[in-house]
């Protein structure tokens, strides 16, 4: 988290709240960066992504490597913070840590918070 800090107020430029994150992870932490840069910029940064046709798209990461992971308890997506989706990695962490000790959380393991997308796709 310290690293995503460092890239998003590394800039002495205090106006400025476009960034360009290109392929996993960076858009897995998409909330984090929201939120780091509402914070220092006072709105959110301008995001743009480029388009795919989703179809095969999805068909070639799942033949390369089985897909990113996905978060096994996403909730309902917040549609201006992307909080919650299946895809927010700190998130998804943070639901499955909360509640449990310390000592029951350092026994989570990364299967039990997070699938790949060819268990959840059937292409």
């Amino acid at each position: 988290m310290h690293l995503l800090e460092a890239i998003i107020t590394g800039s002495n430029d205090t106006t400025s709240a476009i960034l360009a994150f290109h392929d996993h992870p960076y858009p897995s932490l998409i909330p984090c960066i929201i939120k780091k840069v509402k914070a220092k910029h006072g709105a959110p940064p301008v995001i743009i992504l480029s388009e795919r046709e989703p179809v095969e798209y999805i068909k070639r990461r799942l033949r390369r490597d089985g897909g990113d992971l996905m978060c096994k308890n996403s909730t309902s997506i917040d549609r201006s913070t992307l909080e919650g989706g299946a895809f927010d990695v700190i998130g998804c962490i943070d639901r499955a840590v909360s509640g449990l000790s310390p000592e029951e959380a350092s026994n989570i393991l990364l299967a039990d918070v997070f699938t790949k997308m060819k268990d959840i796709f059937n292409i």
